[in-house]
Order: C-alpha cells, then structure tokens, then sequence
C-alpha cells in the first residue's frame, strides 16, 4: 500500500457495529428452522422489508419476509414467502433451495434474483413483485453451477 493510501486510511475511524442493529436469529422466526442468514433490504410501502434466507429443518433454504416500522424491531412473516418451486421449469434447478437473496427496485416493481439450488448445482434466478405478496418467476440468469451474481 502505498504511503498516499496509507494516510487517506488513517482518517477514518475503526468500524464498530451500532449496539442497536438488528440481528435475527433462530429464535425470532415463528416456525421451526435451523438458522437465518443473508437478508436482503429494501423499503416498500413506508415499511423496512428483510427477505431471510431461512434453513427449514430439512436442510433445504427458503425466503421468508420481515417488516418493520422504524429499521430496529423486526417481525417476521409466520409462513416462507418464496419456496423452491413446483413448475417445472425451476422446479429441478431449485428442488434443494433457494438461496441468498437481493432486491432491487426498478419502477414500482421489485426485482429479485437469488441463488436456484439443485442437483445440477446452483444458479441465479431472478423473480419480480410489486407488492411482497405475489412473486413471479421469470427466469434463471446464469448456466449451472454459476452463482456469480452480487
């Protein structure tokens, strides 16, 4: 690193996480899983949203919505909101899960891509909503075994 970089890094101070963040757990979902991870974000309709990727007990991941009011206290939707699909055509890319997902906004719709988990490996998927109730898949956007998206 050279000595200009050094002391531009010199000026900032040491990242600490706020007390006050959100974490979820296990223990804040309303249904039996085995653990929560990789949320993703967006504000919609004057509420903060989480997409969990939740692990069921089965091993196999879901996507299950959290709200909030104010971005600290979360409650977490009692169902998943995105399982792996039964169409055929995602149902063998996604039968072992979906996956890590991201939101991004473009109009008043919602575009979601996530990784589509199954036998020939993982891909990414991407789906739509305009209101976090209804989800429409569109299609998978990387050949298998390619997750490469974020």
């Amino acid at each position: 690193m050279g000595r200009a970089a050094l002391a531009a890094t010199k000026q900032f101070l040491p990242f600490r996480r706020y007390h006050g963040n959100p974490i979820l757990t296990a223990d804040d979902i309303p249904y039996e899983c085995n653990t929560v991870f990789n949320a993703a974000a967006c504000r919609f309709d004057g509420q903060y949203l989480l997409l969990l990727r939740v692990e069921g007990l089965d091993g196999r991941s879901h996507l299950t919505l959290a709200r909030s009011e104010d971005g600290y206290r979360f409650q977490v939707d009692r169902h998943p909101w995105i399982t792996p699909s039964s169409d055929p055509r995602f149902e063998p890319f996604e039968c072992f899960g979906v996956e890590d997902p991201r939101i991004t906004q473009i109009g008043d719709e919602y575009y979601i891509t996530y990784t589509a988990f199954g036998p020939y490996g993982p891909r990414v998927a991407i789906g739509r909503t305009r209101d976090f109730e209804s989800f429409e898949r569109i299609a998978l956007a990387t050949e298998v075994d390619n997750k490469d998206a974020v």
